[in-house]
C-alpha cells in the first residue's frame, strides 16, 4: 500500500458511512410515511406487520454497521492526524492534512497556503515519500 492509499482510506471510510447514512435516512422516511400496521383483536400475525418488523430489523442493522464504520473512521483518523503532526516540515504537514483529512481541493489547499497549485503538487509529492519513508507505508 502506497501512502497515498493508505491515506486516502479517511475518505473512503468516509464516503462509506455517508452511503448508508443516506440509505438509513431513505429507509426511515419510507417507514415512517407508509402506515403502520393495524393492531385489532387478530391474534393470527399478517405478512404486513412481519414485512414491517423486517424492515425496521434491516434499518437497525445498517445503523449498527453506521456506528461500526464511524468507530473505524474516528480511530483511523486519530491515528492519520497524529502521524501527520509527526512529519518535521509544516508544509508537508498541512498539505496532507488538507487533502487527506479535511478533503479540501487543491486549488483551495493553494489559495490557503498562498502557492501556485503546481507548488503545491510538488510539496504533495515530497510529503508523500516523506510520510512513507518515515512510517514505512
Amino acid at each position: 500500500m502506497t501512502a497515498k492509499q493508505y491515506l486516502r482510506q479517511l475518505s473512503k471510510l468516509q464516503h462509506r458511512i455517508d452511503i448508508l447514512k443516506d440509505e438509513i435516512d431513505e429507509r426511515r422516511t419510507r417507514l415512517e410515511s407508509s402506515a403502520a400496521p393495524e393492531l385489532g383483536d387478530k391474534v393470527q400475525s399478517s405478512p404486513n406487520s412481519d414485512r414491517f418488523a423486517e424492515a425496521i430489523a434491516i434499518l437497525a442493522d445498517k445503523d449498527l454497521q453506521r456506528q461500526e464504520l464511524i468507530y473505524i473512521y474516528e480511530q483511523m483518523r486519530d491515528k492519520i492526524v497524529d502521524q501527520i503532526l509527526e512529519l518535521e516540515n509544516d508544509q508537508y504537514s498541512k498539505v496532507l492534512y488538507e487533502r487527506y483529512v479535511r478533503c479540501k481541493r487543491w486549488d483551495l489547499i493553494a489559495d490557503e497556503m498562498h502557492y501556485s497549485i503546481q507548488r503545491v503538487f510538488q510539496l504533495h509529492g515530497n510529503a508523500l515519500v516523506t510520510f512513507s519513508q518515515k512510517f514505512k507505508v
